[in-house]
């Protein structure tokens, strides 16, 4: 999945909220993630989701990144 906040003015930051569920709709936890800026190639590991399946991430610098999931647990 690719994401960008290159549509906001440069010098604004972003933040990213991810939330993982199952298919019975179930929070996983454990599962990680990274962005990388397509600009750059600089990744940013986003470590993995809590025990409600989310990963919060703020202030990711103004670019174009790739989203990748990179573990399940």
């Amino acid at each position: 999945m690719n994401v960008s906040n290159a549509d906001l003015p440069e010098g604004f930051d972003a933040a990213l909220e991810i939330t993982v569920k199952d298919d019975s709709n179930n929070p996983l936890s454990g599962v990680k993630f990274s962005l990388k800026n397509l600009e750059t190639s600089k990744t940013i590991d986003l470590g993995k989701t809590n025990a409600n399946g989310v990963i919060v991430k703020e202030n990711i610098p103004y670019g174009k990144y790739q989203l990748t999931q990179t573990e399940i647990s």
